[in-house]
């Protein structure tokens, strides 16, 4: 989904001093450049850097709120297209590092038990 959006941005001829900024609740997303921060006492602090996985799973999780989402969708979202299997296990190390870079800043992504995971 990044590629496919940041080949269209090119496409276009947006040049690099733009980012494509995706807002929703207290996440930011950089569409652009792959970065992502969090809304803490009403300023925005970008979160450390995240691995393309991570930002992939991020993004999934943005486009679905609220929604429980099971490890096959997240494993599906995580690989898109790729060709270099990952089994179930990745997808709870990367939640995990996820929730760890989030840190206490109230953005929660919880586990559900027996059905997957879930971004509030």
């Amino acid at each position: 989904l990044v590629a496919k959006l940041k080949t269209h941005i090119r496409r276009l001829g947006v040049g690099q001093s733009h980012s494509l900024i995706s807002h929703g609740g207290n996440i930011q997303l950089d569409l652009l450049h792959a970065r992502a921060s969090i809304k803490l006492r009403g300023k925005w602090k970008e979160l450390k850097p995240l691995t393309p996985r991570e930002f992939r799973l991020l993004c999934f999780f943005r486009a679905h709120p609220r929604a429980v989402l099971g490890r096959a969708a997240l494993l599906e979202a995580m690989q898109e297209g790729r060709k270099k299997e990952v089994n179930y296990e990745t997808v709870d190390k990367h939640v995990t590092a996820l929730r760890r870079k989030f840190g206490s800043a109230g953005v929660g992504l919880r586990a559900v038990y027996g059905r997957g995971y879930a971004l509030d």
